[in-house]
């Protein structure tokens, strides 16, 4: 038996006091009811200052950290070791939360740094080319319309930048809301690859889609919103495979629901450190490289989020030197 309520206290303190009481008294009449009357006064004082001290004290306590309409009677009917286990998970559950304030935190300051950095090249470029045309240029017919054009890509990626992050924000809010409905995944993947066929073409990198030319793949989902995940991906596949000889593949699977969707290329590949955060906003794993093949560095978050929104899985896998694949899954439409 565990002595934790007041009442168990306070018996047993006025158990061993009458104990030791009777031992000390002489042998008489009233040894009896001299030692159960003092145990019985020191049990009430014990309970009296056990439950004032120390119980009162802990029910404030305990309020604090449940419902203040509900501790009291929790308390009442909680032991040590319940209200004790309360405490301990309450404390873990606020290192969990103090941990996750201080990684939003970390997360928020790298995301306004890249934030800062994206916006700063293309600000400063169309700067330099005002400043310049203001300092002469605009009067010399062979720099004025050039570096008009070059504050007009500056301008463009910048715009690119701001509708992709309106994009993003719109998506991670729930504010999107998708037009679902039964889409041809083949026409749909035709329609982006011949969309990228000139950038890959000019960039020496060979498109290749391969599937079953007897099977029909018809899926459900946002068709527009799929084709940006294709975009982003079959992009992606462009600027990092190996130049002048890289190769982008797109591959159907059928799975037995799902059709699984794959996007590999023969790129420099990502570490395996980076792959647990390459659909992080704006996370890059070659930066330097990253910087010159352009890009907003959303892309691949995008990607995420419109996977999620349809409640379908996207990962990469990746080997540093030799490529990445990139795989998503799309429910497959009823058949008639």
């Amino acid at each position: 038996m565990r002595f934790e309520r007041p009442e168990q206290i306070a018996f047993l303190a006025g158990l061993l006091a009458g104990a030791g009481l009777w031992w000390l008294l002489p042998d008489d009449l009233a040894r009896l009811w001299k030692s159960l009357a003092f145990g019985a006064a020191l049990a009430i004082l014990v309970y009296g200052m056990v439950h004032q001290f120390l119980y009162r004290r802990l029910k404030a306590i305990y309020a604090i950290l449940k419902d203040p309409g509900t501790a009291a009677t929790a308390t009442s009917r909680a032991s040590l070791d319940e209200v004790e286990q309360d405490v301990e998970s309450w404390a873990r559950n606020r290192d969990q939360q103090i941990q996750g304030l201080l990684d939003r935190e970390g997360f928020r300051r790298e995301f306004m740094g890249n934030l800062s950095h994206e916006l700063k090249t293309p600000v400063f470029n169309i700067q330099g080319y005002l400043l310049t045309l203001l300092d002469g240029g605009l009067e010399d017919a062979k720099v004025n319309r050039k570096f008009l054009e070059k504050a007009a890509k500056s301008v463009d990626r910048m715009t690119a930048l701001i509708q992709e992050m309106d994009l993003l924000s719109r998506l991670e809010s729930g504010a999107v809301v998708l037009e679902m409905g039964t889409f041809d995944v083949v026409r749909a993947l035709k329609e982006v690859l011949e969309e990228l066929e000139p950038s890959a073409r000019e960039a020496g990198v060979e498109l290749v889609l391969k599937k079953d030319k007897e099977r029909i793949y018809k899926a459900l989902g946002d068709s527009r919103k799929i084709e940006q995940v294709l975009h982003n991906l079959l992009s992606n596949g462009i600027k990092y495979s190996q130049p002048q000889k890289g190769l982008v593949t797109v591959d159907i699977l059928d799975l037995e629901d799902r059709f699984l969707i794959k996007v590999s290329d023969n790129g420099i590949g990502i570490d395996e450190s980076d792959l647990p955060r390459i659909f992080e906003r704006f996370y890059r794993v070659d930066k330097s490289r990253s910087r010159d093949v352009g890009g907003t560095g959303l892309g691949l978050s995008i990607a995420k989020h419109i996977m999620e929104a349809h409640k379908q899985q996207i990962h990469a896998t990746s080997t540093r030197g030799v490529g990445s694949t990139f795989s998503f899954t799309l429910e497959k439409a009823a058949t008639s």
